[in-house]
């Protein structure tokens, strides 16, 4: 089967771009013919692309483009796709010209793996501007809460609704990673599938024992939504019950210099060990080390990749109760749960399995366990499969 993904953006290291490589790699070995279209292309990844660079002029008709139509694009997708002639489209992310993308596909059958909700809501974060936890769906709260003006409101209200009619007609299969994601998708008028993102346990070191007594994980890209300095004023409080305590910080990002210099300011510099960006199979030996993983995110995040591989390296791990998350870390059983953004909360829940090492312990191996029966790749391929078969069959 010869089937091509679209991802805009192939250069941001992410949870998205790591599933769409992964799964790249399992169709290939199976003997399907993959290609890839991209806006913005990794030049580190060795798998051979199509790309599109758009050039910007006019802003008012850059916006259109953006919008509503970009002629341009629409040309060389078509292009690309008349010369591949696929059996399928899988679009992961299409945030920049989706309707364009939509549209160029034609009659080749459509999926879309979404992995945000940018799709309903207009910050992309599933909170609100007072930091409340947002269930709802682009509507007039958006500008009530504040999260919009309402000017911007009744320009989204126009060009959403032209999304949306396209997404309709053009998307066969939408794939939700998450209920949470789902739920949102409903009450934006749209059907999805359920399919959790999944993860390859044998590429990670089953290890419940942790190397180095205290040893905290963090791993993420940096920005602000990722919580992280949330973070480090939570390890302030832990570094008072636990002196030995020492935390690690890996990915990069444009909050980076902001959070080392927080870091400094909160004296924490000999305690908080910042690693960059690290090859994705070298995150093994940091989970290895850990003795609790910490996701403390404050965005809506929908299954993030990071739960899975600490649960598969048999790690507790303590995450913030919003979008997914808890649909992973099953609470007080896998891991800790926490109010976003809630420093003294997250403070004692590392706090208390760093103390009680045995009871983290237990967590990791009811994780790893968890992985094992929901989360593996055979059963994740073989539902992404049955459902590339059924709409090339049509």
């Amino acid at each position: 089967m010869k089937i091509l993904f679209f991802h805009d953006d192939c250069k941001t290291m992410g949870g998205a771009n790591t599933y769409r490589k992964e799964l790249c790699r399992i169709l290939e070995s199976l003997g399907h013919e993959l290609y890839l279209y991209t806006l913005e292309p990794d030049l580190n990844d060795t798998k051979s692309y199509f790309s599109y660079k758009f050039k910007k002029g006019n802003r008012i008709i850059d916006h259109f483009k953006y919008c509503y139509f970009n002629p341009s694009l629409y040309l060389e997708f078509k292009k690309v796709l008349k010369k591949i002639r696929p059996d399928i489209i899988h679009i992961h992310i299409n945030h920049v010209f989706p309707n364009s993308v939509l549209l160029a596909c034609g009659n080749i059958p459509v999926v879309q793996t979404l992995h945000d909700c940018r799709i309903f809501c207009p910050g992309g974060k599933g909170i609100t501007t007072k930091g409340n936890i947002c269930e709802r769906s682009f509507s007039s709260a958006c500008y009530r809460e504040g999260c919009i003006s309402r000017l911007r409101y009744y320009s989204h209200s126009v060009w959403r609704r032209f999304n949306r009619f396209i997404f309709k007609r053009k998307v066969k299969v939408l794939i939700s990673p998450s209920m949470a994601l789902k739920k949102g998708l409903s009450n934006y008028g749209l059907k999805s599938v359920y399919i959790p993102n999944y993860v390859d346990t044998s590429t990670f070191i089953h290890s419940s024992n942790s190397t180095e007594k205290g040893r905290i994980l963090c791993a993420c890209q940096l920005f602000a939504t990722k919580g992280v300095n949330h973070l480090l004023m939570a390890f302030q409080n832990v570094l008072m019950k636990i002196p030995y305590a020492t935390l690690d910080i890996v990915g990069e990002g444009p909050e980076k210099e902001d959070l080392e210099k927080l870091c400094i300011s909160l004296n924490l510099q000999d305690h908080v060990k910042f690693h960059g960006k690290v090859a994705h199979n070298e995150l093994s030996s940091f989970y290895s080390k850990a003795s609790v993983v910490v996701v403390p995110s404050m965005v809506a995040e929908n299954c993030p990749l990071v739960v899975l591989e600490a649960m598969a390296s048999a790690k507790p791990v303590i995450g913030s109760r919003i979008g997914g998350i808890p649909e992973l870390i099953q609470e007080k059983e896998t891991g800790l749960l926490f109010t976003p953004g809630d420093t003294n909360e997250l403070s004692e829940k590392i706090v208390q399995l760093l103390l009680d090492t045995e009871r983290a312990r237990k967590m990791g191996e009811l994780g790893r366990a968890r992985v094992e029966k929901n989360f593996l790749p055979q059963e994740h391929i073989k539902k992404i499969l049955d459902i590339y078969y059924s709409l090339v069959k049509k």
